[in-house]
């Protein structure tokens, strides 16, 4: 596995794997067992160092993952021409980002005029764009609806389980401080989202010298859950400016944080850089993941949880709007 580099230069492995089994956390008597205190203690050292960490025995059956994986590429594998009623901005016109996304809509590298070379499906578990907040149903493929709904519950709950470890890890006094932040997810005063992502091959004879799979970014919110498949090309930015690929890993998650997270954390919290490249065999080869990005209230403050005011106070809506704005003109 490649390395990553500390703040002080020190070598250290890359990303790592930890075994989540060890912490019940609706049990805050297990904080004092030694097994409870490491955990907590790697996910600290990873979110400092190389900022992102696998976890395995996270405690979402397998089943639920494999069937919003199976559906969305169901979805995915549509034609153009059935797609295109549930692109964003269409479908849902008050909702800009519900729905499908295609391959010349984003672009997340805001330095490059590169287009992302991807296609995705935003998912939210109720929305404020309907009357009754209920997301719509997708009637080309009927199954994906219940199947994302399904993993969105399931992510929710292992979210706020991280949030709990990274409370302890960062010594605040409430360890659900962090949760307490999040109280909406779900609901339509929260832009949770569940983004379900396909990679199609490079067609012959395409420009890649304008395209990227996924251009180099950090995230926004709190943290994200990226559920992948074994194709690779995955990479993350270490302290010294290193791009180390990040190998999947079955039966794990791969955690990370965001933007708003580094800026309550005063930096303490690595909010890293990463990008999706081009495989050898990108002209054949299709890749999927999915991930659950996890955002703060919509009327939640941002600010520094240790009292400094190294970053304003930042409203957590307008921030991730403002964001995702600019991710869909950087390349125009």
């Amino acid at each position: 596995m490649d390395n990553g580099v500390t703040r002080d230069g020190n070598v250290i492995p890359g990303v790592p794997i930890i075994d989540f089994s060890a912490y019940n956390l609706d049990d805050d008597a297990d904080t004092k067992h030694n097994e409870t205190k490491q955990l907590i203690h790697r996910v600290h050292e990873a979110l400092t160092t190389i900022g992102f960490f696998h976890i395995k025995n996270f405690g979402i059956p397998a089943q639920v993952v494999e069937k919003a994986f199976s559906v969305s590429k169901d979805f995915f594998t549509l034609s153009e021409r059935d797609k295109q009623p549930y692109k964003c901005g269409i479908w849902i016109p008050e909702g800009k980002f519900h729905g499908w996304v295609s391959t010349d809509l984003e672009g997340l590298d805001l330095r490059e005029a590169k287009k992302d070379f991807k296609e995705s499906f935003n998912f939210m578990a109720e929305i404020k764009e309907t009357p009754t907040n209920e997301f719509p149903d997708v009637p080309k493929v009927p199954e994906l609806k219940p199947a994302l709904l399904a993993l969105f519950q399931q992510c929710t709950h292992l979210h706020n389980k991280i949030l709990k470890v990274m409370a302890r890890g960062l010594g605040l006094p409430d360890p659900m401080t962090l949760v307490n932040l999040c109280r909406r997810i779900g609901k339509p005063d929260n832009t949770t989202t569940l983004r379900t992502l396909s990679y199609p091959p490079i067609p012959p004879g395409t420009d890649t010298e304008k395209l990227i799979r996924c251009g180099e970014h950090s995230d926004y919110g709190s943290i994200t859950l990226l559920f992948q498949d074994d194709k690779g090309g995955l990479e993350v930015k270490d302290i010294s400016g290193q791009w180390i690929p990040i190998t999947p890993i079955p039966d794990t998650v791969l955690v990370n944080i965001g933007d708003l997270m580094q800026r309550m954390t005063s930096d303490k919290y690595i909010a890293a850089k990463h990008r999706v490249v081009f495989s050898a065999n990108a002209s054949t080869d299709s890749r999927q993941s999915i991930a659950f990005f996890g955002n703060p209230d919509d009327d939640a403050l941002i600010e520094c949880l240790d009292g400094s005011s190294k970053y304003p106070p930042v409203n957590a809506l307008e921030y991730n709007h403002d964001r995702a704005r600019r991710s869909r003109q950087s390349y125009n």
